[in-house]
């Protein structure tokens, strides 16, 4: 009940999102001041599909991942080529990027914040159309990531004693932090009012782009208790003996119910969300941490980061995260890794089934791999080539993928679930001859392809959109279809580009092509 009214009160607050000066008033009488902005909030369809909302219009949530705080920081690239790295985001596909706060960059002396690199990263987000999700990660990130001040004084922000502390491993310095340390707790809470401060500073500047999509809440926080306390041997900051499982939990729950309370209570409230890690095959996960944290109110949506190429463990992830306890939860990945070679199919899976996905990485920097790792395969990270950043073989059809989805518009984040279909997902990667079949819309599509081409059906309102990546056919059941157009969705319009004769009710479709077909004549007259 208590998501349920917090998904309510967040879907009237977008009414107000992006206007800093004007509130929403409950009694229909004079308005009041407000002095926040809700750039992003759930909503749910009639259906009971739980949707993200940003303008007042649904979002279709695809984004990538960019290693802004590592190229630079390992000095393989300046901060001002990382531009780059947004342009080539945009030309991939996706409407966001994924980008990483370093405390240690903005506030390298205590109390003094120096927002000028995000500043920049904002502008570019802008300058080639994107939206950004902000992640600030947990105080188990090595030395780089946090203020001097703070990683340097142990008396008043303590670490636990382990084997692993101050070793160098494979991105920096590491001490493990005391989470819900109450001294840490208030520095990390003001930091994150400083930051929401400037970004509604930044909006009313901008023209309220709304230009954050969620803040997300210490990265994959559970790899803290299940790999951390065991693998490192963690011990209280004094060493008089082992810190307990249960206690480990209990101060993650301490920090993140404060972080996200931050983010909640600021000028800035954008959605709160945190990914922990495979829970597809830690049915123990679900039930018990995952559930404590989606439970305590200040953190709006659970993700999984699934580190799998395997489309039937991430569709047991996203249902398991949309159903039961979660059922007003938005799943999503948020990190699993351009090394798997179907990325493509991954993404089109994922938000045919509802979800959202954000890709990880574009490139990875070499700083950020174990040199003691001989199993890890540096070139194989990133959708894009870690060094030159062009594309890799399979990039292309994920850019067909993205690129296909949105010519389908807003109608792919509230369609009904159980009238949208993937094809050619069934294995991880596609077959090259193939015969599917599918219901939709009240009628069978029948989909047959020999080029290898990933394709989706989605019916809303009397209509059916379909594409795939290869030419193919689709063949629909039922009455003539007498009007098929091909062109791409402005939102909820479709702008045509033309007729399409459709032969017996068999559609032959032109790789990356978008057709509308009139399926349901007196649904669409409504």
């Amino acid at each position: 009940m208590k998501k349920k009214i917090a998904m309510l009160l967040a879907a009237g607050l977008t009414l107000c999102a992006g206007f800093s000066a004007v509130g929403c008033s409950s009694s229909g009488g004079k308005k009041e001041e407000t002095d926040y902005i809700v750039p992003t909030a759930l909503k749910k369809t009639e259906t009971g599909r739980v949707y993200m909302e940003k303008n007042g219009k649904p979002f279709v949530y695809t984004g990538a991942a960019i290693r802004l705080d590592g190229y630079p920081h390992f000095q393989e690239r300046t901060f001002e080529e990382m531009e780059e790295q947004f342009r080539l985001a945009a030309e991939l596909g996706v409407n966001s990027v994924q980008v990483q706060i370093v405390w240690g960059d903005i506030e390298k002396q205590k109390d003094v914040y120096d927002f000028r690199q995000l500043r920049t990263m904002l502008e570019w987000a802008m300058k080639y159309g994107l939206y950004v999700d902000l992640l600030m990660g947990t105080p188990q990130e090595c030395h780089w990531y946090l203020p001097d001040y703070i990683y340097e004084d142990e008396a008043t922000y303590p670490k636990y004693q382990s084997t692993h502390k101050g070793a160098y491993w494979w991105n920096g310095y590491h001490g493990t932090m005391v989470y819900g340390h109450p001294n840490l707790i208030e520095r990390e809470t003001k930091f994150i009012t400083a930051v929401t401060d400037f970004l509604y500073e930044w909006e009313k500047n901008n023209g309220n782009p709304n230009i954050v999509v969620s803040f997300g809440i210490n990265n994959e926080p559970d790899g803290f208790v299940r790999w951390v306390l065991v693998d490192y041997e963690l011990s209280l900051p004094d060493g008089s003996r082992r810190l307990t499982d249960k206690e480990a939990w209990e101060a993650l729950y301490v920090t993140l119910e404060a972080e996200g309370r931050a983010y909640k209570e600021s000028k800035y409230r954008a959605i709160t969300r945190t990914n922990l890690i495979k829970l597809w095959e830690n049915e123990y996960g679900l039930d018990t941490y995952a559930r404590r944290m989606y439970d305590l109110g200040t953190i709006d949506i659970i993700g999984d980061d699934t580190y799998t190429e395997s489309i039937s463990n991430q569709t047991k992830a996203m249902n398991d995260l949309m159903t039961g306890h979660f059922a007003n939860n938005f799943p999503h990945v948020a990190e699993n890794s351009g090394a798997f070679k179907n990325a493509a199919s991954l993404v089109l899976s994922a938000l045919m089934q509802g979800a959202g996905y954000s890709i990880y990485c574009l490139a990875l920097p070499e700083g950020y791999v174990d040199p003691n790792d001989a199993a890890y395969d540096y070139w194989e990270q990133g959708i894009l080539d870690p060094v030159t950043w062009e594309d890799k073989a399979h990039t292309q059809t994920v850019r067909d993928v993205l690129h296909g989805i949105n010519k389908a518009g807003l109608q792919v984040a509230v369609a009904d679930l159980n009238q949208m279909k993937a094809f050619n997902t069934v294995q991880n990667f596609p077959q090259s001859e193939l015969e599917e079949t599918a219901q939709i819309g009240g009628r069978t599509i029948t989909y047959k392809t020999v080029n290898g081409g990933l394709a989706y059906a989605i019916y809303y309102k009397g209509y059916t959109t379909v594409l795939a990546t290869a030419d193919c056919t689709m063949e629909f059941s039922g009455d003539a279809i007498t009007q098929v157009q091909k062109g791409s969705f402005n939102d909820f319009a479709f702008v045509s580009e033309g007729d399409v004769t459709i032969e017996g009710n068999v559609l032959s479709l032109s790789a990356n092509t978008c057709y509308r077909l009139l399926t349901n004549p007196a649904e669409a007259a409504k």
